[in-house]
C-alpha cells in the first residue's frame, strides 16, 4: 500500500514537472526550467531572438534551422521573414496567428498549391489586400506610395490573387499591377462603409483616371491578368469605353465581370464590337444588373453570331424586353461556343420563347439556361417540353416564376435530371 501511494505521488510530482516544462517554453512566459538547456536550443533561441541582423534561414546550420523557426514570432516584420523564410509550415503559424479559420476561407486550397507559392502566397495576399484596404486618404502621399512600393516589390513573386473592396483610396492602378506582374485574378471595387455624415457621392465607383490607369495596364505587355471582376463601380457607357481602349489590346484576359454597374445601350454596342476582334481570347462575361435595353441586346445578337470563343454570358436583371431577348436567341443559332446562358428577369415573352425553341432544336452547345423571373407563358413551357425530346445537349433549365405552372416545370427538370444520372 506504501509503495502504491509513493508510486502516484512520483507520477504526481513528474506530472508538475512536465507542465512547469511546457508552460515555462510557451511564447512570452515567464520562470526557470528545472533542466538545464540544451548548447544547440541556447543557439537557437539567440538566433530567433536577433533574426532581423541574421542571415536567411537557408544559410544557417541544417541542425538549427526547424528549431529557429520553430522560436520564431509570426509578428516579425515581413521587410525581414519574406526574404529569409520559405518553409511553408512558418507561413502557415502566421496565418493561423493573424486570422481566425473562417476569415481564411478557401486557404487551405490555394496553400496545397505548394509550387505556387503555398501559405506563405496566402499570408502575403491576405496581408497585402488588408494594408492597402487600410488606406483612408482618397489619394496617397509619398511615403505612402514609397511603403507600397516595397511592400509590392517583396510580395510580387508570391501573389497571385488580389481582392480589393470596398476601397476608399484611389491609389494608381497602373502602378499597382506593374509592381504585381504576377497577379491573375484582380477584384476592384471602390467604396466607403463608414463615411457618416461626410458621404460624397464621389466616394463610390470608379473615376475616370482609374479606368484610364487599369486600361493602361490592360495593354502593357507584361500584364498576367485571366481574370477581372469590376462590379459595383457605377462604370456607365464613357468609363466602359476608356476600359475598351486597354480591353482591345490585351489578349489573355479570359474573365470579365462588369456586373451591377451603369452601362446602357451604348455601351454595349462598344462592347459588341469588343467581342468580334480578331484573336479574341474572353470566354466569361457577366453585364448583370446593368441598364441594356433592346437595342443594345440586339447589338450582343449580332455580334453571338460572329464570337466563336465566349462560353458564357450573363445579361440578368437588365430589361432588353421581347425583342431584344429573341434577337440574343436567335443570333445563338448561328454560334457554336456559347454554353452557358442567363436572361433571367428580362421580361421576355412569348416572341422570346418562340425563338429559344427553334434555338433549342438546332444547338447543340448550350448546356445550362436561366430564365427565371420572365412572362413566357404555358404555351412556351408546353412547347419547351417537346423540344427536350429531340434536344439532348441542354443539361439545366431554370424557367421559375415565368409564367409557366408548376407541374410543367417539374416535367421539365425531371426530363432534364434523367440526362445526369449515372447508368
Amino acid at each position: 500500500s506504501g509503495r502504491a501511494e509513493g508510486g502516484a505521488g512520483g507520477g504526481n510530482v513528474l506530472r508538475q514537472i512536465r507542465q512547469r516544462e511546457w508552460e515555462v517554453r510557451q511564447p512570452g512566459a515567464s520562470g526557470n526550467s528545472y533542466f538545464t538547456p540544451t548548447l544547440v536550443s541556447i543557439c537557437a533561441q539567440a538566433v530567433a531572438d536577433d533574426f532581423p541582423r541574421q542571415p536567411p534561414i537557408d544559410q544557417i546550420d541544417p541542425g538549427l534551422q526547424n528549431l529557429v523557426i520553430s522560436l520564431l514570432s509570426p509578428e516579425l516584420p515581413v521587410t525581414v521573414t519574406v526574404p529569409k523564410v520559405s518553409h511553408d509550415y512558418y507561413w502557415k503559424d502566421c496565418c493561423t496567428h493573424r486570422w481566425a479559420s473562417g476569415v481564411l476561407g478557401d486557404a487551405k486550397e490555394v496553400a496545397r498549391d505548394t509550387a505556387g507559392g503555398g501559405w506563405k502566397r496566402v499570408f502575403l495576399e491576405r496581408f497585402l489586400e488588408e494594408w492597402i484596404m487600410g488606406l483612408e486618404e482618397d489619394s496617397p502621399g509619398p511615403s505612402t506610395l514609397a511603403d507600397l512600393e516595397t511592400l509590392c516589390t517583396l510580395s510580387a513573386p508570391y501573389v497571385r490573387r488580389l481582392r480589393l473592396g470596398p476601397l476608399r483610396c484611389h491609389l494608381n492602378i497602373f502602378d499597382l499591377l506593374f509592381w504585381l506582374k504576377k497577379v491573375t485574378e484582380f477584384r476592384l471595387s471602390f467604396g466607403t462603409t463608414s463615411a457618416g455624415m461626410g458621404y460624397e457621392s464621389r466616394m463610390v465607383g470608379m473615376r475616370p483616371q482609374d479606368c484610364l490607369q487599369l486600361a493602361d495596364a490592360l495593354r502593357s505587355p507584361s500584364t498576367s491578368l485571366t481574370s477581372l471582376s469590376l462590379s459595383e463601380n457605377q462604370i456607365d457607357n464613357d468609363k466602359l469605353k476608356a476600359l475598351l481602349t486597354g480591353l482591345v489590346k490585351n489578349f489573355v484576359l479570359t474573365n470579365l465581370d462588369l456586373s451591377h454597374n451603369k452601362i446602357g445601350d451604348p455601351g454595349v454596342r462598344a462592347l459588341a464590337t469588343f467581342l468580334v476582334r480578331k484573336k479574341q481570347t474572353l470566354q466569361t462575361l457577366s453585364v448583370a444588373d446593368n441598364v441594356i435595353r433592346a437595342e443594345g441586346a440586339r447589338a450582343l445578337g449580332k455580334c453571338l453570331t460572329m464570337n466563336d470563343c465566349l462560353l458564357t454570358l450573363n445579361l440578368g436583371l437588365n430589361r432588353v424586353g421581347d425583342d431584344g431577348g429573341r434577337s440574343i436567341l436567335e443570333g445563338l443559332r448561328e454560334n457554336s461556343t456559347l454554353t452557358d446562358l442567363n436572361l433571367s428577369t428580362n421580361e421576355l415573352g412569348h416572341e422570346s420563347g418562340r425563338a429559344l425553341c427553334e434555338l433549342l432544336k438546332a444547338s447543340t452547345t448550350l448546356r445550362r439556361l436561366d430564365l427565371t423571373g420572365n412572362v413566357l407563358g404555358e404555351q412556351v413551357g408546353t412547347e419547351l417540353l417537346d423540344v427536350l425530346e429531340t434536344n439532348t445537349t441542354l443539361r439545366s433549365l431554370d424557367a421559375r416564376m415565368s409564367g409557366i405552372n408548376v407541374d410543367l416545370l417539374e416535367l421539365i427538370s425531371e426530363k432534364l435530371r434523367e440526362r445526369t444520372r449515372p447508368f
